[in-house]
C-alpha cells in the first residue's frame, strides 16, 4: 500500500529503507533496469548504512559480470528468487564482492519482474548480512517485486514542465484566452 505513494527517488528511499526493512533486512538495495537484448543495465542503490549507495551501484555495473550472472541465475531458476553467498561463490571480477564484504553484506537475494516474453524488466538485489535470508524473505521478495518495480519505475520517469502543469490541474490556457 505504501508503495502507491512513491513518486520520487526520496519517497522510494524512505519506503525501501523504512517499511521494507522490517520485511527484508538489508544493508543495500540495488535496483537494476534491464534494457534490450542483450540487456544493457541501469542501476541505482539505496542504503541507510552507507553514505553513498550510488557508488555501490556503480561498482555493480562496472563489474560487468555481476548483473548478467544474477540475471542468468534468476532466469534459469524460472524467475524465482535467487540467493547467492558471494563468499562461497564469487561474482564477476571481484570488485563488487570486495565492496560487499567490506559492507558485511555477503548474502544476496535477487528477484525481479519480466515481461510476457520472459525478458527481464527489472532486477532487485538485496545485499544482506549472513544468515538473514531464509524462506520467508524469498517469499516476501516474490510478493514485493511487482510493487518495487512499479514504484521504482515511477521514480525514473522524466517529466516535462507541461506534463507537471497538466497533472497539477493548471490550465493550459492563458488568462487572456480564458476571457
Amino acid at each position: 500500500d505504501a508503495s502507491l505513494r512513491v513518486h520520487a527517488r526520496a519517497h522510494f528511499f524512505s519506503w525501501t529503507q523504512g517499511l521494507l526493512q522490517s520485511l527484508i533486512r538489508h544493508e543495500l538495495l540495488i535496483c537494476t533496469l534491464c534494457l534490450g537484448k542483450p540487456p544493457a543495465f541501469r542501476a541505482d542503490g539505496f542504503s541507510m548504512t552507507t553514505p553513498d549507495p550510488t557508488a555501490f551501484a556503480d561498482v555493480f555495473l562496472r563489474d560487468t559480470a555481476v548483473a548478467p550472472a544474477l540475471l542468468k541465475a534468476w532466469e534459469e531458476k524460472r524467475y524465482q528468487p535467487v540467493t547467492w553467498n558471494i563468499v562461497e561463490t564469487p561474482l564477476g571480477s571481484g570488485a563488487f564482492c570486495r565492496e560487499m564484504e567490506r559492507l558485511g553484506a555477503t548474502q544476496l537475494l535477487a528477484h525481479g519482474v519480466h515481461d510476457a516474453d520472459g525478458r527481464a524488466l527489472t532486477l532487485f538485489t538485496f545485499a544482506c548480512r549472513p544468515g538473514s535470508i531464509g524462506p520467508r524473505q524469498t517469499y516476501l521478495a516474490q510478493l514485493l517485486a511487482p510493487s518495487l518495480h512499479a514504484a521504482w519505475v515511477r521514480t525514473q520517469l522524466q517529466r516535462t514542465p507541461s506534463a507537471v502543469d497538466k497533472a497539477s490541474g493548471q490550465s493550459v490556457l492563458t488568462v487572456r484566452e480564458q476571457d
